[in-house]
Order: structure tokens, then C-alpha cells, then sequence
């Protein structure tokens, strides 16, 4: 780069300022090689984070490439590594399972509440009733079936692909998965749908193709045919269009690294059209976006994993430590100088070392039983009584737990599952956040993967006549939006003091700063579910002849006892 004349002429007025302050080492010293104090810091840059010399930051990749130049190039030495550290640090996978029970549970719950003004009803209408319970009762009959027809390799009940995909998503950055259409499926499943999970290593480009091409690409379809889509651009699988906009996945036919007859499929692979009908997905992918022009996701132990390291090799550094330390009862040292023996005995050194070691072999008597240890002339005898400190090391796993804990969005208590040094607030603010977390997460599978296979399974009840719909309802295919929508109910939120709890519940119900819907959704169940139970153990009281009391009255005999 050179200089303008006026640059070269203020650039040698510093100079000599700086040589007559001090000659080289004020140089230095202006530089922030010799500023240890702090005094002699003038700002280079108007914002210090901006300084080049700044030696916080000295030997950083400062990267200003774009969200896919950033993480395709280095996705596949980074997805490996985590996986290691998930099947091999407990703490890795302990995170991984806690976030996966904070968003899933045992499985999500649908309450159907389509906006009534758009089938002509009010909320308190009997058909608005029906029809919401129609949905419901379409989407239970397609996820509760015994025999996992939902599933396309018929192994896994929803609530477990819904598990696994959400686990891929935590680890790999993103699930994947197809919404197949099985055309032979008797008269026991009324479905035609069948969800299958594809491992993200299946998304790639075919024949390992660099990213950032594009040209036509032909979609296959079931019956043998096939069409032609014009991509704009192709990156690590995924086609768009001009606009940006997903239009195509390429999945390989088996996982790419793979063993006997897979090994031979992971060669090839099939584009894969956003929609197989217009109006119905033929795939969902769910992934949260961290950067505009994010193709693929980015593991959420992305900016932990250096610390789940450190934490792997401190722990096995620190138990192999303590496993020496506490296998080695004792040591013999000698005062003598094996030189000294040398220049002392000559050649015979060697064999008053011989005869150190015979003494060994052959040293020791029982009195009365009692082992007496006797030592070779010039050795000691040394007890190992040294203890490891405990409390350096639980500080260190700690702050690293701390840490590793931020960056993965779990707690440190819930990951390490400690809570023995927690009281009932600090407990209930880390169960709080975490579910925060949890909500916030969870609407990305929501949207992503749950609510596209319900608008498939509502799709097939709606044209089969499965829906309770009343005069003018609207087309599926026109409003798909009305039928999907409703509130997907996560995993209960545990009481940490059920009494405590239980009160605030009733007395937000009472400030009317909470429904009995919010409540009953916070403890993992619908509204409707819980009053068909209150009435179900009603009737079952009525039958036994047994009144039980309300809590008030409970209360106020416990309160006349004492």
C-alpha cells in the first residue's frame, strides 16, 4: 500500500516524536509490546475492539465471510467431533439429554383451536366443538397407532421420531426427514402418510460436487416419471431458487461412511421436490437459523466443544492422578549416588546393585504375624500420606461445567444433575430459564417438522371425510392455515415444592393473571383431557359411594386437629 505524500510527512513527525520521547523502546512501547502498566496506552483505533495489535486477539480468524463461507467448509471436521465428545464426555451427553427433555418430554400434546369466524361458528357453538375435536381425534388415531404405520420403517412411535429428530437437531444442527405416501395401507391405518428420518449426512451434493453451482436438476417421481427444476444455486444439498428460496434436497440413498450393501447406496442419491402436490410437503427440514443465508444448521455444541474437551481430558487426567496416588502405598529412596557408588566401588558397583535387589527378594520377618520391613543400608522408607486437594479441582470442574453449560443452553445444575447445593428460588430460577430456553427451541420444531405432518394427516382426513366440518367450511388446500392451528403442548413443568407451587397456580387463576388452560398446559395436559378425567373419577366416586371433600373443607379439619 503507499502512501500520499502528506501520510509519509505525518507518519516521520511521530517517529521523531517517539525516538526524542525514548528512542527504541518508547517505539516498542507505543506499539503495547512493553505496556504493562497501562499508562502509556494511546488509542490507535477509535474503538480498541478494532485495534490490529491488540494482543487479546492476536492470532484470531476474525472471519467477515458470509454464514455458509463461514461453517460448509468446516461442518464436516466440526459434526465429527461432536459426536465423539456426545458418546464419550458424560457431561456432553447429559447436556444433550437435558435439552431434549426440556423440549420434548415424553412427546407434544396438540389442543386444536381453529379461529371459529372461519367456518362461520362461535367458540360456544356444539359444531365448532365437534370440529375441533375431529382434528384432534384424526391426529391421535395417526400418532397413537400400536402398530407405528406413521413411521416409514414402522419402528418408532411419533413421540420418538419427534425425540430423535429434535436430537439431531441439538447435535447435527438440524433433522431431516421425508413425508412419504404409502399407497397399500389396508383398512386398519385410514393414513396414507409415512414419516421417515433421514440422517443430515445424507444431505450432500451429488457426486461431491463443490457448493455454489447451479443448472437443472430432475425431480423422480414415484411412478417412474420425472420433471426438470432449474436451481439457482446448490450448496451442501440444498437448491434454491433465485429468490433464495428452498426448492429441492438431494439425499444420498444411505448414510455416506457406511457398511455392506449401504456402503454402494451412499454412492448414489435423488433429488427430492419441496412439494409432491401443490400445497402438501414432500420433505421438512428443522433447523434454527443463526445468520441470514444460513443454509445449513450449526450444532448447538458448536461453541461449547472446546470446553467439553477440556473438561474430558481434565476429569481423565485427574482420575488416572488420583487412581496413582492412591494405589501406591509407599516408595524406598536411596541417599546413594549411583556416579558415587561408580568412582567409589569401580566395577563392583554393579554387583552391590545385585545385591540390592537380592536383598529385596529375600528381606522380610513375621513377628507374632506382624510384617517388620527392613531396608537396604543407605534406604528410606517412605509412607505415601499425601492427599489430593479436592476443592482446586471442584472449583476448576465447576467454572468448566459453567461454561460448557452457556454455551450448550443448559444449566450447570441440570447438566450435572446436582442440585445439593440449591435452595428452593435459586432451583426454581434455573428450571424457569431453562424452560424459557425449551419454549423458545421448541417453536422451531414446532413449525419445521410437527405442524407440516399434521397438515398431512389433516390433508388425508379432510378429503376422507374424517373432519366434522360444518356448511362452507374452507377448502384445506386453500386454508391450511385454520385447520393447523392450535397449541402444541410440551413436557409438564415438575413441581420443585408442590405446595408452594400449587397455591401460586390457584392464586393466578384467581388474579386472573392465568386460565385454567395455562395452567393445566403448564402440567403437560389439555384442558379438555383434565376435565374428561375430573368427571371420569367423579362418576367413579358416585359409583363407590365415596364424597370426597373439597381442599377447603381438608383444610379446615387439619386446621380444627391442631
Amino acid at each position: 500500500m503507499r502512501l500520499s505524500p502528506d501520510s509519509r510527512r505525518l507518519a516521520a513527525a511521530r517517529y521523531s516524536a517517539v525516538m526524542s520521547a525514548g528512542g527504541p523502546a518508547a517505539v516498542q512501547s507505543a506499539a503495547g509490546t512493553l505496556d504493562v502498566t497501562g499508562a502509556s496506552r494511546a488509542g490507535r483505533t477509535a474503538y480498541r475492539a478494532a485495534d490490529p495489535f491488540d494482543r487479546v486477539f492476536a492470532g484470531r480468524n476474525a472471519s467477515r465471510r458470509s454464514a455458509d463461507g463461514n461453517w460448509l467448509g468446516e461442518r464436516l471436521r466440526v459434526l465429527p467431533r461432536v459426536r465423539d465428545v456426545v458418546r464419550n464426555e458424560p457431561l456432553a451427553d447429559s447436556a444433550v439429554e437435558q435439552k431434549v427433555s426440556l423440549i420434548v418430554g415424553t412427546g407434544w400434546k396438540f389442543s386444536s383451536a381453529p379461529p371459529p369466524e372461519a367456518f362461520g361458528l362461535s367458540p360456544d357453538d356444539d359444531r365448532y366443538l365437534r370440529l375441533t375435536d375431529s382434528i384432534e381425534d384424526a391426529w391421535r388415531r395417526a400418532t397413537g397407532d400400536p402398530l407405528f404405520r406413521l413411521d416409514y420403517e414402522e419402528a418408532l412411535p411419533f413421540d420418538l421420531q419427534l425425540d430423535l429428530a429434535v436430537r439431531h437437531r441439538i447435535v447435527d444442527g438440524e433433522s431431516i426427514g421425508l413425508f412419504n405416501w404409502i399407497d397399500d395401507r389396508g383398512d386398519g391405518f385410514p393414513f396414507h402418510t409415512a414419516i421417515q428420518l433421514v440422517h443430515p449426512a445424507r444431505l450432500a451434493n451429488p457426486m461431491g460436487r463443490a457448493d455454489g453451482w447451479g443448472g437443472a436438476i430432475q425431480i423422480a417421481l414415484r411412478d417412474g416419471t420425472s420433471y426438470t427444476l432449474d436451481a439457482e444455486d446448490v450448496r451442501a444439498g440444498v437448491a434454491t431458487d433465485e429468490r433464495g428460496r428452498d426448492i429441492a434436497l438431494h439425499i444420498l440413498r444411505a448414510h455416506p461412511v457406511d457398511i455392506g450393501k449401504s456402503a454402494i447406496k451412499s454412492m448414489q442419491g435423488d433429488w427430492i421436490d419441496r412439494y409432491e402436490t401443490p400445497g402438501r410437503p414432500r420433505y421438512f427440514r428443522s433447523l434454527r437459523r443463526r445468520e441470514i443465508g444460513q443454509t445449513r444448521g450449526v450444532s448447538d455444541l458448536a461453541s461449547s466443544l472446546r470446553r467439553f474437551g477440556a473438561f474430558q481430558e481434565a476429569t481423565d487426567t485427574e482420575a488416572r492422578s488420583r487412581l496413582i496416588n492412591a494405589t501406591i502405598f509407599a516408595s524406598i529412596s536411596s541417599h546413594l549416588d549411583p556416579e558415587y557408588l561408580v568412582e567409589l566401588f569401580g566395577n563392583d558397583a554393579d554387583k552391590l546393585l545385585e545385591a540390592r535387589a537380592a536383598f529385596y527378594e529375600a528381606s522380610g520377618s513375621d513377628i507374632n504375624a506382624n510384617k517388620v520391613l527392613r531396608t537396604f543400608p543407605g534406604d528410606n522408607f517412605d509412607i505415601n500420606d499425601k492427599v489430593r486437594a479436592a476443592n482446586a479441582y471442584a472449583d476448576f470442574f465447576g467454572a468448566l461445567a459453567v461454561q460448557a453449560g452457556a454455551g450448550a443452553g443448559v444449566p450447570a445444575n441440570m447438566m450435572l444433575r446436582d442440585f445439593s447445593k440449591e435452595n428452593f428460588s435459586s432451583a426454581r430460577t434455573a428450571i424457569n430459564d431453562a424452560f424459557r430456553m425449551a419454549k423458545r427451541e421448541r417453536i422451531v420444531d414446532v413449525l419445521n417438522f410437527a405442524q407440516p405432518a399434521l397438515l398431512c394427516i389433516l390433508q388425508e382426513a379432510f378429503y376422507d371425510g374424517q373432519l366434522a366440518l360444518p356448511p362452507g367450511a374452507p377448502d384445506i388446500m386453500d386454508r391450511p392455515d385454520v385447520y393447523v392451528k392450535g397449541t402444541w403442548i410440551g413436557p409438564r413443568r415438575e413441581y420443585v415444592d408442590p405446595v408452594k407451587e400449587a397455591q401460586g397456580d390457584r392464586m393466578q387463576v384467581e388474579n386472573f393473571q392465568a386460565s385454567f388452560s395455562d395452567i393445566a398446559e403448564e402440567r403437560g395436559k389439555p384442558l379438555d383431557e383434565v376435565i374428561a378425567e375430573r368427571a371420569r373419577d367423579q362418576r367413579r366416586f358416585e359409583r363407590a359411594n365415596v364424597a370426597p371433600g373439597s381442599f377447603d373443607q381438608i383444610a379446615a379439619v387439619r386446621g380444627g386437629s391442631e
